[in-house]
């Protein structure tokens, strides 16, 4: 049986989830862009503005910021995984040519 917390009103509901809209998202994936390609990170003081510009907690700002950053180094693996695969069969291919 699972435990829910619906109807103990002791217990205060969870905090629904927040969704940005598309300027916020804009913005955000901008900063995110200029700031890959540098390399570097974000100062707690870019953090802030960038808050203030969106409209966000600079708590949600990094949050928003670290997940962009794992969802990147997940679709960068799965290139190099794609890439490592279609490069083994054309290996492959090209050495049963040569058997043959």
């Amino acid at each position: 049986m699972a435990f829910n917390n619906y109807n103990n009103p002791s217990v205060p509901p969870k905090r629904r989830r927040s969704s940005f809209n598309e300027s916020q998202t804009k913005l955000l994936t901008s900063h995110f862009v200029a700031r890959k390609n540098s390399g570097a990170k974000f100062a707690p003081s870019e953090i802030q503005e960038i808050a203030s510009e969106t409209g966000l907690t600079s708590h949600q700002v990094k949050i928003f910021f670290q997940n962009r950053r794992a969802r990147s180094k997940s679709q960068d693996v799965d290139a190099l995984s794609t890439e490592a695969k279609e490069k083994a069969e054309e290996k492959d291919k090209a050495e049963e040519e040569t058997e043959a």
